[in-house]
């Protein structure tokens, strides 16, 4: 549960579950005073407030089912401090004991290399969202080969403009994602597939990437990214010769890290503008270079989709 979406209701914790709290702090301190205990039925839930973007907060929720004892869901919430990549609010999965031999997980993949059962995303985005998706299901420590279900639970404030789909790596399959929606999926490519202990840790793997059903869940915003462009740019400064100040602008598909630096005609840098987060948009940054000599510059973006570079003209 990561204040939006998750296994727990509505963060309310049932007698005698066991739970993990993920410290982000270097020196972390939990205090829960006896007044935030909540036991009567449909208190809800009990957290840090958080600042209103005025958006809702939305959800979608994916359960693989295979059977009673056998099932795993994947979260996914879009909120305004998510993120493509690691936030504070993804939650990593779960693995489980080094004797468990029954079991099935679900999860969404970040940065290649992240498990995540709950997946934090922004809330708002220029351009679709691909999110990939695997399962591993064992019965006995033998790899399930029969079909599984995915169970799309009820969204909870998805926009109505956004089309969502789910492609079968494997098979090239695609697959509207309807709420309330039941999609069946064969595990038979999964014969002769067991599990195998990797290391002393417990970690899970099968054997060869190739033996997980990858899938990749794609979010198109349609008409709810309207004022969001679909790609990175870096535009010219204007004005362009100027003296001394001149604004460069530059347009951000997805949230995401981001540097905006301005470099002379020798490789220097002389002025760094940002480095920091921020918010899929227009921004806007205005460089003052009083303090330096005309000529030639260059100012450069650095985002998570590459470099642009910008030329820029001072004339005093």
């Amino acid at each position: 549960w990561n204040s939006t979406v998750g296994d727990v209701t509505d963060g309310i914790i049932a007698p005698f579950q066991g739970f993990w709290v993920k410290a982000n702090d270097e020196l972390p301190e939990l205090i829960v005073s006896r007044d935030a205990k909540t036991i009567e039925a449909g208190a809800g839930y009990v957290g840090k407030a958080k600042a209103s973007s005025g958006r809702e907060e939305a959800s979608i929720s994916i359960t693989a089912y295979h059977s009673e004892h056998l099932h795993s869901t994947a979260h996914f919430s879009f909120t305004e401090d998510g993120r493509l990549g690691m936030d504070r609010r993804d939650a990593h999965r779960l693995l489980p004991p080094m004797d468990v031999k029954d079991y099935l997980e679900f999860y969404s993949r970040v940065d290649k290399t992240e498990r995540i059962a709950v997946n934090n995303l922004p809330g708002r985005f220029g351009r679709p969202l691909e999110i990939p998706l695997e399962i591993n299901a064992y019965d006995n420590g033998n790899a399930v080969t029969d079909d599984i279900w995915l169970k799309i639970k009820p969204f909870k404030n998805v926009p109505s403009e956004w089309v969502i789909e789910l492609i079968n790596e494997i098979t090239g399959e695609k697959i509207p994602v309807i709420e309330g929606d039941s999609i069946r999926i064969s595990m038979a490519h999964m014969d002769g597939k067991n599990v195998e202990r990797t290391n002393s840790t417990g970690k899970v793997t099968t054997k060869t990437p190739k033996a997980h059903v990858n899938f990749t869940l794609i979010i198109r915003p349609e008409a709810d990214a309207i004022g969001i462009e679909r790609e990175f740019t870096l535009h010219q400064n204007y004005p362009n010769p100027f003296n001394p100040t001149t604004t460069i602008a530059f347009d951000m598909p997805v949230p995401g890290q981001v540097r905006l630096e301005v470099y002379d005609m020798i490789g220097r840098r002389v002025a760094l503008l940002v480095n920091e987060s921020l918010q899929a948009g227009s921004h806007t940054q205005v460089w003052d270079a009083s303090n330096l000599s005309s000529g030639i510059y260059f100012a450069r973006l650095i985002t998570m989709d590459g470099v642009y570079t910008r030329k820029l003209t001072l004339i005093k």
